[in-house]
């Protein structure tokens, strides 16, 4: 229906906000529009963010984006438009239905820096481009979590700035985390994906 570039991603078992850890930073341009939304979302961490891209012939099709992974902890959805200039003639406007699901409440056209806000679990859908769009509609994505649900097991190891130690050219913390994500990409289950947060959380040698 679409491409997607991934550019932060959440642990199924451990989710946290993005922002306070340190993978944020190798996208600056991310991090400025993430900090830009916080206004809107005061109290909110950041769970996912990725880009999505429709062309012509494409459909985006009515959705929520709550996602069973990560339970209830995810509540604001942000889109962020990223196009230069738009006609109307094009088509591609973002439709969020009502409660109920039966009506439209609100259409926006993706105008450059519109930023967009609704409850994740409200459904909605990007309508098709007409055949007059030679552009890609592009967007940024940015789902929400309160900050009272961050993993205790994550902020344990934060708590002890580890993430300031370094080990195999990384940062410890780094070293862990992505460890431990590598483990939930194979499919392997939470108490395994646990083991390899903390595999080397009592040293090194």
């Amino acid at each position: 229906g679409h491409w997607n570039a991934q550019i932060l991603h959440a642990s199924p078992f451990f989710p946290y906000d993005q922002s306070s850890l340190p993978f944020l930073s190798a996208y600056p341009s991310v991090a400025r529009v993430w900090k830009a939304i916080q206004t809107f979302v005061p109290g909110r961490g950041l769970l996912i963010s990725y880009v999505n891209g429709y062309t012509y012939g494409t459909d985006g099709y009515v959705h929520n984006d709550v996602d069973s992974r990560f339970g209830s902890v995810h509540d604001v959805t942000a889109l962020v438009y990223l196009n230069d200039g738009w006609n109307v003639d094009w088509g591609g406007e973002t439709v969020v239905f009502d409660e109920r699901g039966l009506d439209i409440q609100q259409s926006y056209l993706p105008k450059l820096g519109r930023v967009v806000l609704f409850p994740s679990n409200r459904t909605h859908a990007a309508r098709p481009l007409s055949r007059l769009c030679t552009k890609l509609r592009k967007i940024i994505v940015f789902k929400t979590m309160h900050l009272e649900n961050n993993s205790i097991e994550i902020d344990f190891l934060l708590r002890r700035t580890l993430h300031t130690k370094h080990h195999d050219g990384v940062a410890f913390f780094e070293h862990l985390y992505k460890t431990m994500r590598l483990l939930e990409n194979a499919g392997k289950p939470r108490y395994v994906c646990a083991a390899g947060l903390y595999h080397a959380v009592y040293g090194t040698t």
